[in-house]
This record gives structure tokens, sequence and C-alpha cells, in this order.
């Protein structure tokens, strides 16, 4: 990095500065008072690069909540001129709470804490609706008792986190009404409060259990995916217990920590009366505990108002594991089960043939499978916490609609790739298909810069797809490349492939031709401005490949530098006097035998500039590679096709060789016939001479 101090102050950084924050993300804003000198800003994070922007904003995610972090901002001129360079100190904040909720028949707040960092601290505010503010404070544990509130009168609870008693989290409401109540208005929390505040006794709210071991690591965060499947686990167990008791019972397992005793885990459940819709009304703690001890169970014992769980440690009981990798095992009462980790999602229900009841955890819940069908997918809760809120997805080109579950989206298409938009690449021993999600943010008019693009590949054996008789589609291929002339002018260059010297009729679909037939071909300046009506077109060089890609490691050129070098390459214009050239080429066939593709390069011509060309250069072989530069501002690539050529030629020779050898044999035969003849009057001639003679004597 180049540092230049001979700068004006115009270039400087100044005011860089955080202006959002989030639990995961930071945004910080700057300005330069004269952009034009900076060709990009370089963001770091704790020295990190994240990346080059154009725009005096960035946004930094996927970061921890409530902590500080370094940033530093760099002004560029070129690629690697330091003009300015500033740092600031950046924070992040907490999540909030979740589940949010009022329990009526003992006036009490409840809530989920989702920021677990020594740090944090809960904040309330407690008002009459559409009145004055009643109470406020600041508490550490997840709930608060409001007594003495006025039945029927509606009342407006926000509670939120605080990081460090500085940084706030957004504000989660609720709306309830009071109960009947004919005590005065005083205010109770559960656990240690930090204003001056009244604190009283009350019974015990749950039901305590004792689980015999202690927790792993990913299951003590409450907003992890395997500690909410462990919830239901234990909720249903629980629940299981308590079926037959004297009224239905709802269960919700509140919270979890480590036990007094290290090696074990306390679990507190709350229960509810399940044939109640208009509210939560718990059920008495009293009494389900002397029906669970009434049942006299080895597995489940109740002593001193706790209920402890007796069943066996098996996840740590064998040396083996019992659960895949990246998962997590489990104690259930007598048993045990597995559950992914925490970033990693079961994907087997779309896995075939479908695999054993062991689940199949993938990191961020990618998978894919190349069968027949293309199945694959992404999990739904990863691509939310990276974009920050509700995403819109869109495969490919967005004709197909993306497929999605509780956890998943997901797709399955065929290896037709006209069908969904799929991607097809062919090289001379696969064939290769590509499907990309596109994944934006929801919200409306808020800029985001994490959207993502996710991309599947499936690569097929070139035999595999013979052997299973599955079609290879061929999609016509038809591009416009976009030409700078200058700053201010954007041209449009186009490449069609015409069916005779007309050009009247264009291909539109894949075009099949014989060796012996022409491709006719033209080369088009497209732009509506009417500065560009003087602006001259040259076709540089054209070469064919067997795929798409222009850059093919085997190219077949046709022309370079303007100049034919296949001897049946033909103008059928001039080339540099207007803004369209045609030409045409015999058609010819490459090395893997597969369909072909045109690739033209071409340059444009300003009014003073000369366009035309003189070719004496010495003529090339097709399949020559060529490693000419395809560069130039004004220069572009256009391509068309495929064309698929038809070798006829091996069958017709072995026509034609068939009448050369009926004609060899006539031809013989003649030779043949005049050949005896003549053996026969020399024959006959010597048979007279003899007699002759023989007279004479």
């Amino acid at each position: 990095m180049v540092q230049n101090d001979g700068n004006s102050a115009d270039s400087n950084i100044e005011a860089l500065h955080q202006t959002s924050f989030g639990p995961d993300y930071y945004t910080l804003s700057w300005e330069v008072r004269n952009t034009s000198s900076i060709s990009m800003f370089r963001v770091y994070h704790e020295e990190v690069l994240q990346g080059p922007t154009l725009i005096t904003t960035s946004t930094v995610g996927g970061l921890l909540p409530c902590q500080q972090y370094q940033a530093k901002v760099e002004a560029l001129c070129g690629d690697d001129m330091l003009m300015s360079s500033k740092a600031v100190t950046a924070h992040t904040g907490p999540y909030g709470v979740s589940d949010l909720r009022y329990r009526s028949n003992d006036s009490t707040a409840l809530w989920m804490p989702r920021t677990h960092e020594p740090a944090v601290t809960f904040l309330y505010k407690l008002s009459v609706k559409n009145g004055s503010t009643m109470l406020s404070s600041r508490m550490y544990n997840p709930e608060v008792r409001l007594p003495g509130l006025e039945e029927g009168k509606t009342y407006l609870l926000d509670v939120w986190e605080e990081c460090g008693e500085q940084w706030e989290s957004e504000r989660s409401h609720l709306y309830f009404e009071g109960p009947n109540s004919s005590s005065g208005l005083q205010i109770r929390a559960a656990g240690h409060v930090l204003d001056e505040e009244v604190q009283l006794d009350f019974s015990p709210l749950g039901l305590t259990m004792i689980l015999p071991w202690s927790m792993p690591e990913d299951l003590l965060d409450d907003m992890s995916e395997p500690t909410a499947k462990m919830k239901k686990i234990y909720e249903d167990k629980l629940h299981e217990l308590l079926k037959d008791f004297s009224q239905p019972v709802r269960i919700e397992l509140a919270s979890f920590k480590p036990a007094d005793d290290s090696d074990k885990t306390e679990a507190l459940f709350m229960s509810y009366d399940a044939s109640e819709t208009e509210g939560d009304v718990p059920l008495s703690v009293e009494d389900q505990l002397d029906y669970i001890h009434s049942m006299k169970t080895n597995e489940v014992t109740v002593t001193d108002g706790f209920i402890y769980w007796n069943g066996p440690d098996l996840c740590s009981s064998s040396k083996q594991p019992f659960c895949p990798l990246n998962s997590l095992c489990i104690n259930t009462l007598g048993s045990y089960t597995c559950v992914c980790q925490h970033g990693h999602y079961d994907v087997s229900p779309f896995i075939e043939p479908p695999v054993a009841l062991q689940p199949v955890c993938n990191k961020k819940g990618l998978f894919s499978q190349c069968l027949d069908k293309l199945v694959a997918g992404i999990a739904k809760p990863y691509l939310t916490s990276y974009i920050g809120g509700e995403v819109d997805v869109r495969l490919n080109d967005g004709r197909c609609t993306v497929n999605q579950s509780d956890v998943f989206y997901y797709f399955r298409s065929s290896r037709n790739a006209s069908e969904c938009g799929t991607l097809r690449r062919v090289n001379k021993t696969h064939i290769v298909l590509q499907n990309t999600l596109t994944v934006t943010s929801t919200r409306e008019h808020t800029i985001t810069r994490r959207d993502l693009k996710v991309v599947w590949r499936c690569a097929y054996p070139r035999h595999y797809i013979r052997n299973a008789q599955v079609s290879v589609d061929t999609e016509w291929l038809t591009s416009i490349s976009l030409v700078e002339f200058n700053s201010s002018l954007q041209l449009g260059l186009t490449m069609t492939l015409h069916t005779d010297e007309s050009f009247t009729f264009s291909y539109r679909d894949v075009v099949t031709m014989e060796l012996e037939d022409t491709l006719f071909l033209q080369v088009t300046l497209q732009s509506n401005d009417s500065f560009a009506s003087d602006l001259l077109l040259r076709v540089e060089s054209c070469w064919a490949t067997e795929g798409t890609d222009p850059h093919d490691a085997v190219q077949a050129f046709l022309l370079e530098h303007s100049c034919a070098v296949d001897q049946t390459f033909r103008w059928l214009s001039v080339n540099g006097l207007s803004q369209m050239s045609r030409f045409s080429i015999q058609m010819f066939t490459m090395p893997r035998g597969l369909p072909l593709y045109v690739h033209c390069q071409a340059n444009v011509c300003g009014q003073v500039e000369d366009c035309s060309k003189n070719c004496t250069s010495q003529q090339r072989p097709k399949r020559a590679v060529s490693q000419t530069g395809k560069g130039g501002k004004r220069a572009a690539v256009v391509s068309a096709g495929p064309v698929v050529v038809i070798n006829r030629k091996r069958t017709r020779v072995s026509s034609d060789w068939t009448q050369h050898m009926t004609m060899i044999s006539i031809v013989a035969g003649s030779i043949g016939f005049l050949g005896g003849a003549v053996l026969l009057v020399s024959a006959t001639k010597a048979v007279m001479s003899y007699y002759e003679r023989l007279q004479l004597q």
C-alpha cells in the first residue's frame, strides 16, 4: 500500500461514525469532500478486510451481541494509492426479549431472554393504554409481579434488553387487561431488582425438575435450534407423566440452568389448564407434585417440592458416540435421541433412498442430490439470520417456484435446462448442471448489502447420460454486449445466424447442418443515440468452440486481425465501412464432435479513425489456439449457437466408391474382352500362316 501525503484535504475521510446497530451487525457512515479523486473505499473489521465499496456507508454483519469492535475505513486512488484512513470503535446491541406474556392468576409478566451476556439487564415500563406511565424499572430476572391492577382496564407493558446500561434493544409490547384485585398497586420481581422496590415472597410458580446430567454447551443457548428441540422433548415427557391428571395439562419449558450439583441440570416447567382458550391459567403446583408422587415410579420421584428424574445418562455411558456427525445426544426417560448441533439442520427427509432414523446434519442446511431429479435446498433460519429478516428467494430466472417447509427452502428440477432456467455446461467428460438461488430481503424501502446467491452444481459423466437415455437439451444462445465508446455513450453489439445470403431470416433455435452447408453470420452495432450515426464497426476476430464459453481451451479460428484464416471464409459486405458486417463460412467439425458456438470480437471506430484492414497475413488452419487479447475499451465479444453438424461424408464416400468400383469393373471387363479378341485374331493369323507354309512345301 502506497501512502499519499501530498493530496489536498478534499480526499480526507471525515465524520466517520456508527449510524445504527443490531445484535449481529453495525453500520458505519463517513464523508469525503470530493469523491472524484477516490476510486474506492476499503472497510476493515478487527483488521480484517470486509471488502471494497464505492459509497460512503457500509454494514458489517455476522457478529456477536453486546460487543465492541475496532473498525477502519481507507480511501484509495487507483488500486494501491492510500489517500486517507480513519478508525472508530463500533458496537453491537442485544437481541431483545421474546415470548412476552401476562399470567392473570398471580398478575405476573414473564418473558424469555435472548441475549446471554453477563452485562445484560431487563428494563420494563408499565402504563395504562393511551395514558401515562405508571411504573418503570431495571432488573435481572425475566419476570415481574404486577398485583393491584384494575379489573377490565387495558394496560401496556414494554420490556427490552440493555447492554452495559447504554445499548438498548428494540422493545417488545404487550397489551393485557387487569384481573380482579382489591389490594393496592405494588411491584415485585422474582429475583434481584436494581431499583428500590418492595420485595415479597410468593409460592412456587412452576414445576422444577432435576435432571441427572449436565447440559452440553450447545443446549445452554435459549435461541439455538437444538435447544428448541430439547425443550419439545422434555415438555412431551412431562406431559406424558401428567396425561391422567384431574385436569387437562399444557406444558411449557420456561428455563433451565446448571443445578447446585455441577453434574446436574435444573429445568423449570410452567403448566396450564389446556381447556382454557382465553388465556394462560396455571394449574396448582402442589396438586401436580402430589399426583406425580402418587404414581410411585422408579424413574421419577418427588422430594422437597422438586421432581427428580432418575433415568440413566445413556449419552455418556458408551465410549462410542450414539449420534452421527454434527449432532448432539439428548437423554430421554430411559432412552436417548439425536438432534443437530446449532447451525446444522436435519436434511434426512430429502435424501433418497431414505436413510436410517438418525438425522443427517448439514451445516446451514445445505444439501443436494444429483439423481434423475436435481434436489437441493437450504435452511430458512440460516437465510433469515444472514439477511437479517424475512427473505424472498428466486430460483434461476424465476420460471419455477421454490418450495418451502417449516425449516427449508428447496427445489426439485429435471435435467432439462429449459424447464427452470438451469445452466448447462458440457466438457469432454462431464455435463454440469447449475442452479442458483438468489436470496434478498423483503423489507421495503430498506437498503441492504447482504443479498446472497447459493449455487448448486451436479456433474454427470457423459457416458452416464447416454446409458440413462436422458436427452441432453441444447438451448439457443444469443448475446448482446455493451460497448463503451466514451463515458456518455454505450452501444449494443449483436450477432445473428442466417439461413441464406439474403439475410432475411435468422435462426431462433438449434441449427442442424451438414458439412457441405454454408452458415451466414451478421454482426450489428445498435444504438438509438444520434451521436452514434457516424461510428463504424470492424469485426476483428471470429472463432468457434464446442461450448458456450468463448474462452474454451480449444478454439477453431475463422478470422484474425480482420483477415480470414479459413479458406472457406467469405466477406459478404465490406468490413469496417458501416455499422454491420456480413460473412459466411462452410461448416466443419471440431475434435469432440459437440455442437458448435460461434464467437466474434468487434471494435467500434470513430469518425477520424481508419476502420479498414488490408489483409496480407497467411491463412491458418482451424482449431488453432490463439492467445490474442480480446480486451479494449471499445471492443466486445458476441456469441451465437449452437450449430449441430451432421457428418454424412463417410456414407457418400462409400456410395461413390461403389460406383467407382462398378466403373472399374466395366472398364476392366471391356479391356479384358478387347484383349481376348486381339489374342484370338493373332492366333487365327498364326494358324493360317502355318497352313500356307505347309501348302508351299
